[in-house]
């Protein structure tokens, strides 16, 4: 589904010395790991063309993504963010119906199949109780999972997150990584997250790509912990890492 060829990504200079190759398929949910400021948010912007590779190039089914129409890359990816939504009487209804305006008409009118997709996310995600509530009423974790449904309303193969955990409690971070994995396998999409959350990322992701010292590495999240990367990375002294994943 993506394939990355020789990429280097940053901002005047790459952050990763090595040019990455690498190629990702649908189903997967995908966690980039990595001390602050090591570029987990600059590879996501680079995913999704808010910033030029500096070496490289990006293929999306085969396809260089720098080719994309603006519309036609919006059916193929989307974006959530950690922002709070400050949308004084909206609904969160009406919030997650903007996900469906890349397939409407001119006249931008939600048609049966449009409220059919929307009410199914709804269900799917368990949040069907907040649709008439106002996004400003909403808390951090009830925004978090209404931005998810607006990715999903968006209907694209890839989805794209960014510390989609912060700020929120302990049990609303557990849900939303259930709820990711469960959308990767379930629907076959491909989730790329960037997560400080790392005991919780190891044990729900499906790929880790971690970020150290200049390289970028992809690998299993056991693999990584078994050749003692993440000890590497993420060194605390007393501290060991161990594998189970939530039953």
């Amino acid at each position: 589904m993506i394939h990355i060829e020789g990429l280097q990504v940053g901002h005047e200079q790459p952050i990763n010395k090595t040019p990455l190759e690498a190629r990702f398929e649908l189903g997967n949910l995908v966690a980039l790991l990595g001390r602050n400021g090591c570029g987990k948010t600059t590879l996501l912007r680079t995913l999704g063309r808010f910033l030029k590779p500096i070496k490289g190039a990006l293929f999306l089914n085969n396809q260089d993504i720098e080719t994309f129409s603006a519309k036609d890359f919006s059916t193929q990816l989307s974006i959530v963010t950690t922002e709070r939504v400050y949308t004084p009487y909206m609904k969160v209804y009406d919030l997650i119906a903007l996900g469906r305006y890349p397939y409407l008409g001119f006249l931008g009118k939600l048609r049966t199949e449009d409220h059919a997709v929307i009410e199914a996310i709804l269900e799917d995600l368990g949040i069907n109780d907040l649709k008439d509530k106002y996004i400003t009423a909403c808390s951090d974790g009830e925004q978090q999972m209404v931005l998810l449904a607006r990715a999903l309303a968006q209907d694209t193969p890839i989805i794209l997150l960014d510390e989609a955990t912060a700020h929120l409690d302990f049990v609303n971070r557990i849900k939303i990584f259930q709820t990711l994995e469960k959308l990767a396998k379930k629907h076959q999409k491909l989730i790329f997250l960037a997560t400080h959350e790392l005991d919780i990322a190891l044990k729900f992701a499906h790929q880790i790509i971690l970020f150290h010292q200049g390289q970028i590495i992809i690998d299993k999240p056991l693999n990584l912990i078994e050749k003692n990367r993440i000890q590497e990375v993420f060194a605390v002294e007393g501290l060991n890492y161990n594998f189970k994943r939530f039953s």
